[in-house]
């Protein structure tokens, strides 16, 4: 008995020479890697790589000037101004104790809007990555003691870890240490 196999829907060339169609089997396989894929806002502080929502980050600029202000920690930089707005800019490497990368040059990432916007003094600059499944660790790694209660997981690439964190339950935290 001889198989028959259906009969696939015939492209016209005009359809093919304009790139107008997409085979089935590849959108298949796109719309997969998509869901394996985690999209994130990806930025280092010292050897330290923190990922955050892709949309946290509003704007990354050239470090400004800043104004140094009186009886608050050594990780509060100061108040600079990015587009009419006066933004308090942390320095997140002080805030956790860890090193900046001298190899890497500083930015401000501006995050959150009018009166919740804050800068964030980060080494080299951030970028959008993405992370697939088979990078992403079991559990949460191993992090700054400063960074507990933040860490939501990790993901591992070319002997880098990346932590996923929650910058809202950070700027939380250090609000709470300035209070203190």
């Amino acid at each position: 008995m001889d198989l028959i196999e259906p009969l696939q829907p015939q492209l016209l060339p005009s359809a093919a020479l304009a790139g107008e169609f997409v085979l089935a089997e590849s959108a298949a396989a796109e719309e997969s890697r998509a869901a394996d894929l985690a999209e994130r806002l990806a930025f280092r502080i010292g050897p330290v790589g923190l990922l955050c929502s892709s949309d946290a980050g509003r704007e990354v600029v050239l470090l400004p000037p800043v104004t140094r202000l009186p009886h608050l920690p050594a990780w509060i930089l100061g108040l600079t101004n990015v587009r009419g707005t006066l933004l308090p800019v942390v320095d997140l490497a002080a805030a956790y104790a860890v090193a900046h990368d001298a190899a890497l040059r500083p930015y401000l990432l501006v995050m959150g809007a009018a009166d919740e916007a804050l800068g964030l003094l980060v080494d080299g600059l951030p970028v959008i990555a993405r992370f697939g499944v088979e990078e992403r660790m079991r559990g949460v790694p191993p992090h700054p003691e400063r960074l507990a209660g933040h860490v939501a997981g990790g993901y591992e690439r070319g002997g880098v870890v990346w932590l996923v964190v929650d910058v809202e339950g950070i700027f939380r935290t250090l609000g709470e240490r300035i209070a203190a």
